[in-house]
Formats: structure tokens, C-alpha cells, sequence
């Protein structure tokens, strides 16, 4: 229970502070320079999925492992995704 407590705020925390960011950005780049805008934009959102995922792998034990060919693990740093979680029985 402490961990999902944890978790939820480090979430909560981390979501407020890169969406206060992305407004920032909006403000000093959209009307400017789009493509840095869209940069940072997309940079933020996936430094905040990833502190999610260190969360998760660190504090909650967790492993992550991929299943895939050559050609999919070559797009995994290049391509959005979802990873849906599995239990072991």
C-alpha cells in the first residue's frame, strides 16, 4: 500500500510539474519556433513516461522484458507503444 501511495504522488508531482513546463513552452515557443516546441513537448512527455517506468522497475520490483524480433527492438527507441503488464501465476 505505501508504494502505490508513493507512487501516486511521485505521478501526481511529476505530471504537474511537466505540464506546467509544456505551458511554459507554449507560451516562450509556439509562436516562434514550432519544432522546438513540439521538441520539448515531446521530450517532457517521455521523460516523465520513463520516470514512471523507473518506478516501477525500481520501487516496485518489478521486471520489464520485450518480446520481439530485430526489426521491432530497432523501433522500440523510435516508436510509441503500450506495455501491458503480466502476472506470473
Amino acid at each position: 500500500p505505501i508504494f502505490l501511495v508513493w507512487h501516486l504522488l511521485a505521478f501526481l508531482v511529476t505530471g504537474l510539474v511537466v505540464n506546467l513546463l509544456q505551458f511554459v513552452s507554449l507560451i516562450l515557443f509556439w509562436c516562434w519556433n514550432k519544432s522546438a516546441y513540439r521538441w520539448l513537448n515531446r521530450w517532457l512527455a517521455s521523460s516523465h513516461w520513463n520516470f514512471m517506468t523507473f518506478l516501477a522497475e525500481g520501487w516496485g520490483g518489478c521486471k520489464v522484458t520485450f518480446y520481439g524480433d530485430a526489426r521491432t527492438y530497432q523501433k522500440m527507441s523510435t516508436e510509441n507503444g503500450i506495455v501491458l503488464g503480466n502476472h506470473k501465476s
